[in-house]
């Protein structure tokens, strides 16, 4: 058997294509909601052995594992730390901002700390609308934390194209959009390579679709205009 590592560099790189390394769906690392079905794991479908041979194949298998593949990035999901590992390979993202994703853990810590707060501090009447506004608070706060962990990853990171889902941008209750708190976050633009195509899907409306974009442009001219005074 001829050992991989002594073949030409290009021949290798043939071989690779072979190795089930790309697919063209969105790979989700680990779906943080039920909304994004396990059994639909794109990942399951990906050949990664290849990475744990030795490190001049990791080396030579990662640019086309994480760089040739789209990757789905869930706000308040689990699967941070596959982008923390070589962000600098990543070329394709897709952001999905969702309070549904939102650790249960927390929203059930949150709600119990809530119902011992006000149980004996409000009248009976208003307990319910007490404790809900009590988590839509904390929850919101919550994720406004996470996006902003979010996009410190998001700037290390040197992308062709990154497209945001907002179809589920709602806050955890369900009662609100989000939407104005990320497209206005002020770490979006940040580091953000100028090159990079801008997508937007699942808009409520053309119009929400609309802003989005305006607020985008509007981010990036102030970070490139910083970038060329500094």
């Amino acid at each position: 058997m001829v050992v991989l590592t002594a073949l030409p560099t290009e021949i290798r790189h043939m071989i690779y294509q072979y190795c089930n390394l790309t697919v063209d769906e969105e790979i989700t690392p680990y779906p943080a909601s039920d909304r994004y079905d396990r059994e639909h794991q794109v990942s399951r479908k990906l050949d990664v052995a290849l990475i744990a041979v030795n490190k001049q194949i990791r080396s030579e298998v990662s640019p086309i594992l994480y760089g040739q593949n789209t990757w789905r990035f869930i706000i308040g999901g689990s699967e941070i730390e596959v982008f923390w590992i070589q962000p600098l390979l990543f070329r394709h993202l897709v952001i999905t901002f969702d309070g549904g994703d939102l650790s249960k853990n927390f929203m059930h810590r949150t709600t119990d700390h809530a119902r011992k707060k006000y149980a004996d501090t409000v009248d009976p009447h208003d307990y319910k609308c007490a404790v809900s506004s009590y988590v839509h608070e904390q929850s919101c706060r919550r994720l406004r934390i996470d996006w902003t962990y979010h996009f410190h990853i998001i700037q290390n990171m040197d992308l062709v194209t990154l497209t945001f889902n907002i179809g589920f941008s709602y806050c955890p209750s369900g009662c609100c959009r989000l939407i104005h708190e990320l497209y206005f976050h002020p770490l979006f633009a940040m580091g953000l390579n100028m090159s990079t195509q801008i997508r937007i899907t699942e808009p409520d409306s053309l119009e929400e679709e609309h802003d989005v974009l305006d607020a985008i442009a509007k981010a990036r001219a102030k970070s490139e205009k910083a970038l060329q005074s500094s």
